[in-house]
């Protein structure tokens, strides 16, 4: 390989060995010398990772993994040594230890921040998460979830025993597709809402406008009486859902981002807003969009010349004899282009507003795009605040897609071609294959 990269490749070669030939080791070589040649005097040479390689770090240690396997002698020994009963790894401690032993969520919010990124927590992680700790308050129900689990996995990866189970139904007589367990049909009801937005925002279309309609309709769902009715059994987990929605969400009115991408969403709009909070939004963007226009017209003076000013005030001055009537002039024109901005956005805005909101099926990158010459300074907020997406399952399912370009009877495929075969994979349906 040495040979090879030194007579095809000599650029790399000189990268790679420093340009010196006396590092080489010889291809055939029996006397001990050769191998006296350290990489000491070599500059430790930092790469970037592969693609096939980030996809590697991501992916769980399989059992046979040396490494899981080196985490298992542990605990066993841990076990061994002190008497602890096999049930410690499904105690609350244990768990806690492993969330600290493996990267959170918390070490990549900190990451972002310290990088000075703006960004937004993933949605759908955040809705499992208030799932996850509100069953904790209801011991019997984590029970019979886990119950469930076992026997759905017994009987998915058995024939004989799902033909069996088949025979004792029609032994017993008993209904074949009916859920005679009255705790599983009550938690299937109260979960179905989360199961369904979490569908919604896994699209590829999904961004950060559906984060304050999804929260404000389950919260509506859950105070409902009716929910309370259909759940008598789930009292206590219903209100550790309602508890942990309030404290992972309650943020959602001080987010500019949020707000600002709810409004601009034509299918939501203020139809989500208190009367207070609808206001704000819209005087928000108001601001954004003075900043936009202030911008944009500082950029245009300092790229032009100043002589355009001195002509008009030099026309002002023959057309007028007065000092005080240049004075007012001047005044008046002022107060007329910072009003005409304003009026514009303002126009632009309230038009925007008074129109019917679409129906939430509806696609609203497809809306601005047919009404981008409608409102030209709402479409540029548009593009920037609605082209967040609110979950990263988007992001996952890219990187698994790396994933299934580097096979077996791919192993050599280079970085970049795979990186461009991924790219190429999730952008031509975007582009209607028209290219």
């Amino acid at each position: 390989m040495k040979n090879h990269l030194k007579a095809k490749h000599p650029d790399k070669f000189s990268e790679i060995y420093g340009g010196s030939s006396s590092c080489v080791v010889p291809a055939i070589s029996t006397s001990s010398t050769a191998s006296t040649c350290t990489t000491a005097s070599q500059p430790s040479l930092q790469k970037q990772l592969t693609l096939a390689e980030t996809v590697e770090r991501k992916q769980y240690w399989g059992i046979n993994d040396s490494k899981s396997q080196e985490f298992h002698y542990l605990i066993g020994e841990m076990i061994a040594l002190d008497n602890e009963p096999l049930s410690i790894v499904d105690r609350v401690g244990f768990n806690r230890l492993m969330q600290k032993a493996v990267p959170s969520g918390a070490n990549m919010v900190k990451g972002v921040q310290v990088a000075e990124y703006d960004s937004a927590r993933c949605f759908i992680h955040s809705l499992q998460r208030v799932i996850t700790e509100s069953l904790k308050t209801q011991p019997d129900l984590v029970e019979m979830l886990n119950a469930a689990r076992r026997i759905v996995t017994h009987f998915n990866h058995s024939a004989l025993a799902q033909e069996k189970l088949k025979a004792i139904q029609k032994e017993l007589k008993l209904p074949e597709h009916r859920l005679q367990w009255n705790l599983m049909e009550q938690c299937i009801i109260l979960l179905k809402p989360f199961e369904e937005i979490t569908k919604i925002t896994s699209s590829g279309l999904s961004c950060i406008s559906e984060v304050i309609p999804h929260v404000a309709v389950l919260m509506r769902y859950i105070q409902k009486e009716e929910t309370s009715r259909k759940v008598p059994n789930l009292l206590q987990f219903l209100t550790s859902l309602k508890t942990q929605l309030q404290q992972r969400f309650e943020h959602l009115d001080e987010n500019l981002k949020y707000f600002l991408a709810t409004l601009l969403d034509p299918r939501f709009k203020t139809n989500f807003f208190g009367v207070i909070q609808a206001e704000k939004a819209r005087q928000s963007l108001l601001l954004e969009g003075l900043k936009l226009s202030c911008g944009e017209e500082d950029a245009s003076s300092s790229g032009g010349d100043s002589p355009p000013l001195k002509k008009r005030a030099g026309s002002s001055m023959s057309v007028h004899d007065s000092f005080w009537d240049c004075f007012n002039e001047v005044v008046k024109d002022n107060n007329q282009t910072e009003d005409s901005d304003n009026t514009a956005i303002a126009n632009e805005l309230d038009f925007y507003l008074k129109m019917v909101p679409l129906d939430r099926k509806s696609d609203p990158y497809a809306w601005w795009a047919a009404n981008a010459k409608q409102f030209p300074i709402l479409v540029k907020f548009a593009q920037i605040y609605l082209s967040s997406p609110c979950s990263s399952v988007y992001s996952e399912r890219l990187f698994s897609e790396a994933g299934l370009v580097y096979e077996n009877k791919r192993k050599r495929l280079l970085p970049k071609n795979a990186e461009n075969l991924v790219f190429i994979h999730h952008n031509l349906p975007l582009v209607d294959f028209q290219y």
